[in-house]
């Protein structure tokens, strides 16, 4: 039965044919059944975790790889086609500027029967994660689309899409990357991207350490000192960030040098930070009323008075590129499997054929291996 998985995800303007959408959803439950039969659920989870495994799937399924209208459209098959028997559940938003729980988590996590120690460990990870990526992650791309894939063990797996004018850039993540990484320390397993930003404010990359760690020595200083902070501007001019604090900020441009942008600062905000133990950025990022703004405003102070380096690289991948995986050997393995699936799964030979082929296509030309 035909069901509303694409309209409730994908936003983008594609759709499949009906045609097209029912043969799909055909053959990745035939790879599913396989796929989880002969390994199991959370290793699936694994593979929706890592973006080269999911292209694969993507290619697998006929759909092309490392396009925003795919991704929609197989996590839309995967939700329309998931079942209590395979151990999983999707759901997802589009254009939630809130960065809420997906629509339709308690549901799912009831019928999964997760406890309620797991749900909830599910909701902040879902939380932190697009805090992450539409604030922590500052490359000029706005969050449309969040997607998460659980299982009833707790491991999941999560996909955004990010836009800017006429460019997509998606992000992934898989729990026990994200988890070892505190969330915040390079956590994703792939940022793919049409374009490349000239700056980034990406407090996640490794080699910002020192400025994640300065932010917590900021907060601590008297709010005098920090309405001092004063705004290097490309043209030599010094002014104070709060000069521009009732103007439209400027941030989603990527040309812009996010440090010399303004800033609205909220000083309650910062009041209610001294007055609690921020222990780490983690924390910090995760305390309901800190956005993007604030953390720029931070790094701007930690530069400002401590001297800290910011490196302002993109570190996301091109799509027309070779596609480092994060673990190459894991993510091998995981591809291998997914044609040992389909090689065995309930799909006529000539179905599996051809989805075989496509997967080595895609790994001859995208990975290179």
């Amino acid at each position: 039965m035909y069901r509303v998985g694409i309209r409730e995800l994908n936003s983008d303007g594609v759709r499949l044919p009906r045609r097209l959408y029912e043969q799909t959803s055909r053959n990745v439950r035939y790879i599913i059944d396989s796929y989880i039969g002969y390994f199991d659920t959370g290793q699936f989870i694994e593979l929706l975790g890592h973006p080269q495994s999911f292209n694969a799937l993507c290619a697998a399924a006929s759909l092309e790889p490392y396009t925003t209208s795919s991704v929609t459209a197989l996590l839309s098959i995967l939700k329309d086609n998931s079942s209590l028997e395979y151990g999983f559940a999707v759901v997802g938003w589009v254009n939630n500027r809130e960065l809420s729980l997906p629509k339709g988590f308690d549901r799912a996590a009831y019928d999964l029967g997760l406890p309620s120690s797991t749900a909830d460990h599910l909701r902040r990870c879902s939380t932190l994660v697009g805090k992450v990526d539409n604030y922590a992650v500052q490359d000029g791309y706005r969050i449309w689309f969040h997607c998460m894939v659980f299982s009833r063990r707790g491991e999941w797996s999560i996909v955004q899409i990010g836009s800017r004018p006429s460019v997509n850039r998606v992000y992934h993540w898989f729990s026990e990357r994200a988890i070892a990484s505190n969330f915040v320390e390079e956590p994703h397993t792939g940022l793919i991207s049409e374009a490349s930003s000239k700056y980034v404010l990406d407090f996640t990359f490794r080699s910002n350490g020192e400025l994640r760690s300065a932010l917590i020595d900021v907060i601590k200083e008297p709010i005098s000192k920090l309405r001092t902070v004063k705004l290097a501007r490309p043209d030599g001019l010094q002014l104070r960030l709060t000069s521009f604090g009732d103007e439209e900020n400027d941030a989603q441009s990527s040309e812009f040098n996010p440090l010399s942008l303004p800033v609205k600062v909220n000083w309650q905000v910062i009041e209610e930070l001294r007055s609690h133990t921020i222990r780490n950025f983690t924390e910090l990022l995760a305390w309901r009323k800190v956005g993007e703004q604030l953390l720029r405003f931070l790094a701007v102070c930690a530069a400002n008075m401590y001297g800290v380096k910011i490196n302002l690289t993109d570190r996301a991948q091109l799509i027309n590129q070779l596609i480092r995986p994060v673990d190459p050997e894991r993510v091998k393995g995981l591809i291998y499997d997914l044609m040992e699936a389909i090689k065995f799964s309930g799909m006529s030979k000539d179905a599996a054929k051809v989805a075989m082929a496509r997967v080595s296509s895609y790994v001859n030309e995208s990975l290179g291996y």
